[in-house]
């Protein structure tokens, strides 16, 4: 594996200007050919207000671009975090890759997928 940039994202949520950081560790799950195990931890969210302490979780969606070779387009997996103040929260998703050297461009949006929050990572990885 070669992480470009960090493998540590920063981003902020769906309310009361919720904001923290995750790591994402990406393995290959035994038994499983062309996959790719994203593991998203926690360092802690926070946020602002009453609004925050009634409701202590920070939503946002993830989502990776895969690219694979230089003839197969890209396709784009997403899906939803939801992530509190305790440090060491887990997500834990396989994403179907296809064998060989992968390219994966992770970022996070909003919930309603606007705009692109910051510039995210990206990481070769050979799967096998």
């Amino acid at each position: 594996k070669v992480v470009l940039y960090s493998d540590v994202l920063g981003t902020f949520g769906n309310h009361s200007f919720c904001r923290g950081t995750y790591t994402v560790k990406t393995t290959a799950p035994k038994g499983k050919r062309g996959v790719v195990r994203l593991t998203l931890v926690s360092h802690g969210f926070t946020g602002d207000g009453p609004t925050w302490k009634r409701n202590p979780k920070c939503r946002f969606v993830f989502a990776t671009s895969v690219t694979r070779g230089s003839y197969i387009p890209p396709k784009q997996v997403s899906f939803p975090v939801l992530f509190g103040p305790r440090p060491g929260e887990r997500l834990v998703k396989d994403i179907r890759t296809g064998s060989g050297l992968v390219l994966l461009g992770m970022t996070t949006f909003s919930e309603n997928r606007q705009p692109s929050q910051g510039y995210g990572n990206g990481t070769f990885v050979l799967v096998p």
